[in-house]
């Protein structure tokens, strides 16, 4: 399928997208410091579907995604309501093989920058796929094999980049599972030339992100630079996944709850640290949340501020440990992807030009190779003038990434 679409008319400087993924491959895992029957490997079966393995055992799916999924399901029930459901009906039963559903870049670079060229792309900020839900699969089976797995990835993905000349920016991989090992791979991952980690939006040893074990984290993050990104999960649920059991059996997609809750871990990471003094504490921190949608964040500001002021006269502590209001530190330190297929709200043109950043999601089924377009209209929508899209597709990801993420994306 062939796909082109222009630049913004006005914008300067390299249009940057900020959550794009790579799929995993076997590859990927090899150098990881364990035996053969604890480690991740991905095999197609006699069918052509492919699925993930640590040793023998399957835990997974493979991530057989197609960008512009959902718009090519708007388009088909827009004509015919019923369109889908026999869809669905005639697919039952029939294989879906992997090379047959997948665009040919999922895995390769350089069919990577062939593909964010038709989508205006300048530099494209890359995560994995499969990382999204292995991990937690493997804290019920074997713990220790984790944190070997991520540094697997981190690696891979750091030798994939290494020749674009800054186009592509890897995101490594970490969890909180040991603060001193978090640490050192964060020391590590800026060396190899990553831009941040990605870490899943949940506890870690029973603890909040703020406890005092983490500081070497925070530290870590500060003083390489590197940004921490929260990206939604596949298979972590926003609330208890007993909600999810009042969606119909003939349910399609995401799952109510979560997918209306999505920002709700985010909502509480970003409190935690908030409220915890982290941002306090590592001013130099800076964070990302990506794929978790935009419409919530002007009622979460105004929430931490009255949660602040209602609770302060009981607190002392509240008053005296944050000289500025909670949304502040959020709005000097937090920036937003906006997702592509949902509205943008007047508030970020209005009263923060500064959080929101261009994303694709490119190429999940809920990605687009045309973001651009799909952002276009929803800012003129909202009136956006030429200076909130520079700030927008240039300007907020390149100050987020930092002085070495704007050398990469100079160099682009």
């Amino acid at each position: 399928m062939s796909f082109s679409q222009a630049r913004p008319p006005g914008v300067e400087g390299p249009l940057i997208d900020i959550d794009q993924h790579f799929n995993e491959i076997s590859a990927t895992w090899r150098t990881a410091q364990l035996p053969p029957d604890r480690r991740l490997v991905l095999h197609d079966d006699n069918q052509g579907e492919r699925h993930l393995y640590f040793g023998d055992r399957r835990i997974g799916p493979g991530r057989a995604t197609r960008a512009d999924e959902y718009a090519r399901i708007e388009a088909l029930v827009e004509k015919d309501d019923d369109a889908f459901e026999r869809e669905l009906r005639g697919r039952r039963g029939q294989p879906r093989r992997y090379e047959d559903v997948v665009d040919p870049s999922i895995s390769s670079v350089s069919k990577r920058l062939e593909a964010m060229r038709n989508m205006a792309t300048d530099v494209s900020v890359q995560f994995p796929s499969y990382g999204f839900y292995w991990p937690e699969r493997l804290e019920k089976i074997d713990l220790g094999a984790i944190h070997p797995h991520m540094v697997a990835w981190n690696r891979w993905i750091a030798d994939e980049c290494r020749g674009t000349a800054g186009q592509i920016l890897g995101v490594g991989q970490t969890g909180w599972y040991d603060a001193a090992d978090a640490a050192a791979e964060i020391y590590r991952c800026a060396d190899d030339g990553l831009c941040g980690l990605v870490v899943g939006m949940r506890p870690y040893r029973g603890l909040p992100w703020s406890d005092r074990s983490n500081e070497p984290i925070w530290r870590a993050f500060a003083e390489t630079g590197l940004v921490l990104f929260l990206h939604t999960s596949l298979m972590s649920h926003s609330l208890d996944p007993a909600w999810e059991l009042a969606d119909p059996a003939e349910h399609s997609g995401p799952d109510m709850v979560t997918m209306v809750n999505r920002s709700a871990p985010a909502e509480a990471v970003l409190t935690d640290l908030v409220f915890g003094g982290v941002l306090e504490r590592f001013s130099a921190l800076r964070i990302a949340v990506v794929e978790c949608g935009t419409l919530w964040v002007e009622s979460y500001l105004q929430r931490i501020d009255w949660a602040e002021q209602f609770l302060a006269p009981r607190n002392k502590y509240l008053r005296r440990r944050f000289p500025i209001r909670p949304s502040e530190y959020v709005t000097r330190q937090v920036r937003m992807a906006a997702f592509p297929f949902e509205p943008v709200s007047r508030f970020f043109v209005d009263q923060a030009p500064d959080l929101l950043m261009y994303s694709s999601d490119f190429p999940h089924d809920e990605g687009t190779r045309v973001g651009v377009e799909r952002l276009e209209q929803a800012l003129d929508l909202v009136g956006a003038d030429t200076g909130f899209r520079q700030k927008f597709y240039v300007d907020n990801a390149r100050a987020l990434l930092g002085r070495k993420g704007a050398e990469r994306c100079s160099a682009s």
